[in-house]
């Protein structure tokens, strides 16, 4: 999957079995989703805000 969000100040990062996982927290989710205009994203944001 391509993230849009290279600014580090919204990733947030996981230790999951000595593994570091970087993860887009929600309003960086939001505002990619919403750039990309897709239906299927347009869609994920509603469910998102509820």
């Amino acid at each position: 999957m391509l993230w849009l969000c290279t600014d580090t100040r919204g990733r947030l990062q996981e230790d999951i079995d000595g593994i570091k996982i970087d993860f887009i927290d929600m309003e960086n989710l939001v505002k990619n989703k919403l750039a990309t205009g897709r239906l299927q994203d347009l869609a994920d944001v509603e469910k998102l805000r509820q």
